[in-house]
């Protein structure tokens, strides 16, 4: 598949490999979003806001989460209808993806 540039977009399991390596350094939540927004080349609304359902489907991937999990990530002030601030969603969600990486659960 191309993405907008008309360069290949990377696969489902190059986009979960990327998440992962980033968040075993210590990324932060939002910076993985950002990350998947990029990978993706997700385009924003007339707002300047993304849709979070590609967030869902690479987290659960990733980090062997459960969909219910992401929930509060979707909440993320850059997603559609979203309200909270970077800060909030490391603190909702930053537990439950650490959690994951030390369980070895993927």
């Amino acid at each position: 598949m191309k993405n907008r540039s008309g360069a290949a977009q990377p696969d489902d399991d190059e986009i979960v490999h990327a998440l992962l390596e980033k968040a075993e350094a210590g990324h932060t939540v939002a910076e993985l979003i950002r990350a998947l927004i990029d990978m993706l080349e997700l385009a924003p609304d007339d707002d300047g806001r993304y849709p979070s359902f590609p967030m869902h489907r690479y987290f659960v991937a990733a980090f062997g989460v459960s969909l219910r999990s992401t929930f509060d990530v979707a909440l993320w002030h850059g997603f559609v209808s979203g309200t909270y601030s970077d800060e909030e969603v490391e603190r909702l969600f930053g537990p439950t993806l650490r959690a994951s990486l030390n369980a070895g659960e993927r």
